[in-house]
């Protein structure tokens, strides 16, 4: 797949190629993308997905048909409330909280948009799985195939939000490298975190949600960075854990070679596969606070949509900038570090 032959009237499964973004991007060259930060060894999950589409079958829900077919966003529920919740245990900011009512980890990815879920979760959770072909979903580095369902809730902290897209990947167990310690969880991106002001406290393992007001939206947010002293725009990835770079940005940089970045081009079909080179980055700047010898690499995530307009840099993961105090608002779009 490519980002060329997609229109800015985009279908949820275009979507879930990507979220449109609409900051700083000419109307003629926006392009639409999905970050998954999918990761884990290939497994077999064609009985539990039989088993999903068969339920689908004998008691079909019109109202999440729609849900697909009309590229619903999912709403508030209720009145929404500032709630601070705990961090559970992993590599990346995750909470406890529900899907269709039932409990398990939450990981909360600024880089994502959609809900995705292990085949194991979504058996658990009930998740609407009718019949369809598998769509391709891009990632860095790879592009793997996901069937498009739906959820009826999500809940975090009091906070019932409605229903939305569910991805389930078919190749791919995401987010095994997240050491959440189960296979039951959920990752939950901005179409249900830009309900809220957004504040990822690694200090106190602590993810704060204050409600906006606002419409949900499958836009992620994108900041200016300094990265060794070159201007990039990246994308704010809360489940990433290191800054990534295009391979364009990496040999502009002098980090790679022209050689080592065309081998990015190579596609793999899981993130298991991708090809990542590592390496150290001098300086990172960004909402104003500097950053030395920051873990970085280089990973092909938005090459296909690249244009003269819009050529966003790479990922920038927070918690691969130290234990500090992030908040993401999504109605100004900005990002800041509290003091």
């Amino acid at each position: 797949m490519t980002g060329a032959g997609l229109s800015p009237a985009s279908t949820w499964r275009d979507r879930f190629r990507g979220p449109r973004v609409r900051r700083r991007i000419p109307a003629a060259t926006r392009r639409t993308w999905l970050i998954l930060l999918l990761a884990g060894c290939a497994y077999s999950n064609a009985e539990i997905l039989e088993d999903l589409e068969a339920r689908a079958r004998s008691a079909p829900e019109p109202a999440l048909d729609r849900v697909i077919r009309d590229e619903a966003l999912p709403p508030l529920l209720a009145p929404p409330r500032p709630v601070a919740l705990p961090m559970v245990r992993g590599k990346v900011p995750a909470v406890m909280g529900r899907i269709n009512g039932v409990e398990m980890p939450l990981v909360l990815d600024t880089g994502t948009s959609a809900v995705v879920l292990p085949a194991e979760a979504a058996r658990d959770a009930g998740i609407y799985l009718p019949p369809g072909e598998p769509a391709a979903v891009v990632g860095p580095g790879h592009t793997g195939r996901n069937r498009i369902g739906a959820f009826a809730t999500v809940e975090l902290g009091g906070n019932r939000i409605g229903a939305g897209i569910a991805l389930v990947p078919l190749d791919d167990r995401p987010g095994r490298w997240m050491e959440l310690g189960t296979d039951r969880y959920a990752i939950v991106g901005c179409t249900v975190l830009s309900h809220f002001r957004v504040t990822f406290d690694f200090r106190k393992r602590e993810v704060r949600l204050a409600p906006t007001g606002l419409a949900a939206s499958a836009s992620p947010l994108f900041t200016e960075t300094l990265v060794n002293g070159r201007p990039f725009l990246l994308l704010v990835d809360s489940g990433a854990t290191a800054v990534f770079l295009e391979p364009w940005a990496a040999v502009d940089l002098d980090l790679i070679t022209a050689d080592r970045a065309k081998r990015h081009e190579g596609r793999a079909t899981s993130l298991s596969g991708a090809l990542f080179t590592h390496f150290t980055l001098d300086r990172v700047e960004v909402a104003g606070r500097a950053f030395r010898d920051v873990d970085g690499a280089a990973v092909d995530t938005f090459g296909p949509w690249s244009s003269q307009g819009f050529r966003p840099g790479g990922l920038l993961g927070l918690k691969g900038l130290g234990d500090l105090v992030w908040t993401l608002d999504y109605g100004t779009r900005t990002l800041r570090i509290e003091p």
